[in-house]
C-alpha cells in the first residue's frame, strides 16, 4: 500500500497513470458509439441532396413583387 502512495507522490507517473485513465476513457467511450449503431458503418449507402437555386428562386411566391420593387 505504501508504495503505491509514494508512486502516486512521483509526478511523471502520476501523469503517467492520469494519461493512461483518459485513454481508457476514451477507448470505452468510442467503442460503446461504434457498437450501438451510432455512426455510418463500412459499406452502408447514404443519400446527398442537391438543390438548384435557380429553380427554388423562380419559384418562390414573392419573386414578382420583389423584382418589381428593384
Amino acid at each position: 500500500m505504501r508504495a503505491r502512495v509514494k508512486a502516486l507522490r512521483d509526478p511523471r507517473k502520476a501523469l503517467l497513470i492520469t494519461i493512461g485513465a483518459a485513454i481508457l476513457v476514451v477507448a470505452v467511450i468510442a467503442a460503446w458509439t461504434l457498437t450501438r449503431g451510432g455512426g455510418p458503418v463500412v459499406g452502408q449507402s447514404f443519400t446527398i441532396g442537391f438543390v438548384d437555386m435557380q429553380r427554388a428562386l423562380d419559384a418562390h411566391p414573392r419573386r414578382a413583387s420583389s423584382e418589381r420593387a428593384l
